[in-house]
């Protein structure tokens, strides 16, 4: 069967997720949107929440430019449409129309690619917590034991199954905690210093404010599902997790990562968990309350060797 033009040059990995079939080209928008793995990928990670060009980049894992192509493509079908008109320049979001949502639900996606999946770098950054906690033995053992030995080695571009990650949290409270998972959080505290995006994002020289404002895009670096809104009343803050997948390892992580990201700024502050989605709540809220001027930034490059102890 003769592959549609533009589809060709694609990986194999771009080729799974898409149609190919020459009579499913003939179905109009379906059609088109399967014929391109950046578009399905656009309608997919607008599935959830509206985005900016930018955040649909991210979550994507496209360059700008062919986030921008794709949507302006599919506007161009009445797939996808300006979600803020009255808004010039920067930060304009885009949502799927009512055709587009009835589309998007309807198609057959490949079921890899509609699984909620965080980069690798979250066993790596726990493979480094679990190592300094527990030894090096113990933690390769839990590694192969859920065979993520491959995700800790691979490059930290990877995408990996959100389902094995939490998996991983629970084994730990598992084989090591004491059922409370206070050592989930705890460990999510120590493994935050790991994340590339976490640096990226923390020690630039901005307000802690603006940190906290800009931490949807961290987000949508780390996982390709979800969203999370930050809400900020002065020195006050509530973190919104709308996560596809939860459990109460993963609510203790996300505990104990809000506290890392305090204490890595040196702030005096502290972390509550006020709404959950395993009781029913539309979210996983988190209240943060800090103390502007008690701490400082750190210097570039000087968290090396320093858990903020």
């Amino acid at each position: 069967m003769r592959a549609p033009s533009g589809i060709s040059g694609l990986s194999p990995t771009c080729r799974s997720l898409i149609v190919v079939s020459e009579s499913q080209l003939d179905l109009g928008s379906a059609g088109f949107v399967q014929a391109s793995a950046n578009r399905s990928s656009v309608m997919l990670s607008l599935l959830d929440w509206p985005k900016t060009t930018g955040q649909i980049a991210e979550a994507c894992g496209l360059s700008l430019a062919h986030a921008s192509r794709a949507v302006r493509e599919l506007s161009g079908y009445r797939l996808v449409e300006l979600a803020t008109p009255d808004l010039a320049g920067r930060g304009r979001l885009y949502a799927l129309t009512a055709d587009g949502r009835s589309l998007a639900d309807s198609l057959d996606w490949n079921p890899r690619v509609r699984s909620p999946m965080v980069r690798s770098t979250h066993p790596k950054a726990w493979y480094e917590a679990l190592v300094a906690k527990i030894g090096e033995s113990q933690t390769m053992k839990l590694m192969r034991d859920l065979d993520l030995v491959d995700a800790i080695e691979s490059p930290s571009g990877r995408w990996i199954l959100l389902r094995n990650q939490i998996k991983l949290l629970e084994e730990v409270e598992r084989r090591f905690g004491d059922g409370s998972y206070r050592l989930v959080e705890e460990l999510a505290t120590n493994s935050v210093q790991y994340y590339p995006s976490v640096r990226r994002y923390l020690f630039r020289a901005l307000p802690w404010r603006v940190i906290l404002e800009i931490g949807g895009s961290a987000y949508l670096r780390e996982f390709n599902h979800g969203r999370v809104e930050v809400e900020i009343h002065g020195s006050e803050a509530l973190a919104k997790h709308f996560d596809w997948l939860s459990s109460p390892a993963r609510c203790a992580a996300w505990l104990g990562s809000w506290k890392g990201l305090i204490r890595l700024r040196r702030l005096e502050g502290t972390v509550e968990k006020q709404d959950c989605m395993l009781e029913g709540d539309d979210f996983c809220g988190y209240r943060l309350a800090w103390q502007e001027g008690l701490g400082s930034l750190r210097k570039k490059n000087g968290l090396t060797g320093d858990r903020g102890r």
